[in-house]
């Protein structure tokens, strides 16, 4: 989870972290920070009972090739997602999808990543061989560095918890600690979307009824 605010054309980041929590924890900390919008990597809305959602075939026909193609999510799969099951508690607290004072939307990193750093192919940090996997944390860890030059605000984490970015840092990882890291930058890519869906910097690939994917235009 990655909490952050823009202020200034700086995206400041306060608060980053791993730990597991429960959709009613999840929410009470994005009712306590007074939180503007919410970027979910998972699916939120899965309506269909097989195969894969439209946005989902979409995705894959945009960017199979930069080998970022989507999971398939249906009923079948997941009668009772968790993702979907705090996107409904989200909405009871008036935050809708898309649009509106207060909004969520769902975001998957792989394809975002590709169109926030104009990449020909999607980043090798979650598979691989743990050599792989750390170069590929360290490009991210380095573009995401680097977006004031490609964004209209940079990136400033404050007192948001350890995240290794530098390839020394993220050498030392090892097991949980690797995957973890994976998860804060996860994270902090969804912040940045979230940011430019709030600045009016996004497309929508689908739909509220279907189910849709948010990425930067």
């Amino acid at each position: 989870m990655a909490l952050g605010r823009l202020h200034d054309n700086t995206l400041h980041v306060d608060y980053l972290g791993s730990e597991v929590f429960s959709n009613d924890e999840l929410c009470r900390k994005v009712q306590d920070y007074n939180a503007v919008g919410i970027a979910i990597d998972a699916p939120l809305i899965i309506r269909n009972q097989s195969g894969m959602r439209d946005c989902e075939r979409q995705i894959g026909k945009l960017y199979g090739a930069k080998g970022a193609s989507c999971h398939t999510a249906n009923l079948t799969l997941f009668p009772k997602a968790t993702s979907v099951l705090l996107s409904q508690q989200l909405q009871t607290m008036n935050y809708e999808h898309i649009v509106g004072n207060q909004w969520q939307i769902e975001v998957y990193p792989h394809p975002a990543i590709i169109e926030l750093f104009n990449l020909e192919y999607r980043l090798a940090y979650k598979k691989g061989n743990v050599a792989e996997r750390k170069a590929g944390q360290f490009l991210l860890a380095s573009h995401l560095l680097a977006i004031g030059k490609r964004l209209p605000f940079s990136l400033q984490l404050c007192n948001a918890g350890s995240v290794a970015l530098t390839i020394a840092e993220i050498n030392t990882l090892r097991g949980v600690q690797l995957k973890q890291n994976e998860d804060k930058l996860d994270a902090l890519v969804c912040l940045v979307v979230a940011v430019l869906h709030y600045l009016g910097k996004s497309r929508t690939i689908g739909d509220i009824l279907g189910g849709y994917i948010t990425l930067p235009s």
